[in-house]
């Protein structure tokens, strides 16, 4: 039987070893050089990932989440600049909502840019559609995740 070579294999992310990451001369030999001597002289530092799975998969969701509502926001700046540039200035959220957006919509004269725009607010709609599951994803898993109640989520 043959002995492994190495005893256990180390991650490390450069910008945390500051002297091979910020050096001007960049080459293998002199890189690895300096993380052995920094492995030596135990200044090495880690990168350490959860073994948790469940842990990462809720930081998915979550992220997922945040996605979804960036998304919603750029929507919804896309619309009402749209309906600026056919002269209908609105202000609030009613636009927003399936009763304040038809007399919105009768106010554009071109029935191209008006299916346009309905074809955007179908995109929003979607995406808040997406948005109210991916919170319940959040909810359900946070249940199984007894470090994640510390996670508040915005109320629907």
């Amino acid at each position: 039987m043959i002995a492994p070579l190495v005893a256990r294999v180390v991650c490390s992310h450069p910008r945390d070893n500051a002297w091979i990451a910020r050096d001007s001369y960049k080459c293998d030999r002199v890189d690895a050089f300096k993380l052995a001597e920094l492995l030596r002289l135990n200044r090495f530092r880690e990168v350490r990932y959860p073994q948790q799975q469940t842990r990462r998969d809720f930081k998915t969701l979550v992220q997922h989440y945040d996605e979804l509502t960036a998304q919603q926001a750029r929507l919804k700046t896309k619309l009402k600049a749209r309906l600026r540039m056919q002269g209908v200035i609105v202000r609030g959220e009613r636009l927003f909502s399936a009763t304040g957006r038809q007399p919105v919509l009768a106010q554009v004269a071109s029935p191209q840019v008006r299916q346009a725009i309905v074809q955007l607010f179908a995109v929003l709609d979607q995406s808040v559609t997406a948005q109210t599951e991916a919170r319940l994803l959040i909810l359900r898993r946070r249940r199984h995740s007894p470090r994640s109640n510390y996670c508040a989520l915005p109320q629907a």
